[in-house]
């Protein structure tokens, strides 16, 4: 593979990348915030408020408005951004897997890139193994002790240290309504 080839490649992605529709997004984005700003004025916490009498105005709310705008703001972005990295990812996995094809027939392990990218395209192969999950340490233990009191004593001492190593965390996530 030349220069002029991986040039051709890395055009090709660069040209797709900005294909994307993004205006059609930017406007989607607007009408969500505009729809947004809508729901946090009306918000749901109007029920609340009845429920507790009149009560006093929240005082960081136009902070917490803030705040949530511009979180809602920069969720759109990343969302956007993954969508275009997902079609580039995409894409450069096919590309990849012909290269590996064209490596292999020429019985070559990895070749030079050259030019400004300095470096090689190495295949890399690699097995994984698979996951550690309570039945086969159930059998591991069984085939070990041949006594089902003690494997299930065993089984059970790792349930309740497991459940001791429990953490919490607190997040935000955010949800969309279902368009009709």
């Amino acid at each position: 593979m030349n220069k002029t080839t991986l040039k051709k490649i890395q055009k090709e992605i660069d040209n797709n990348a900005k294909k994307i529709s993004i205006n059609e997004k930017n406007q989607d984005i607007k009408q969500r915030k505009t729809d947004f700003t809508e729901k946090i004025t009306n918000s749901d916490n109007d029920d609340e408020d009845e429920q507790q009498g009149e009560s006093a105005p929240y005082e960081f709310m136009e902070e917490a408005t803030n705040l949530i705008k511009q979180y809602v703001e920069d969720d759109d972005k990343i969302r956007e951004a993954r969508a275009i990295i997902k079609k580039m990812s995409s894409k450069q996995k096919d590309l990849s897997d012909k290269i590996i094809i064209h490596l292999e027939r020429m019985g070559l392990n990895n070749i030079n890139l050259g030019g400004n990218s300095k470096g090689k395209l190495i295949i890399n192969k690699y097995v994984s193994k698979g996951t550690l999950n309570k039945e086969l340490i159930e059998d591991t233990l069984q085939e070990h002790f041949k006594d089902p009191k003690i494997t299930d004593a065993i089984l059970n001492r790792i349930e309740d240290k497991k459940d001791q190593n429990c953490k919490t965390r607190i997040q935000l996530k955010r949800t969309f309504e279902k368009k009709t």
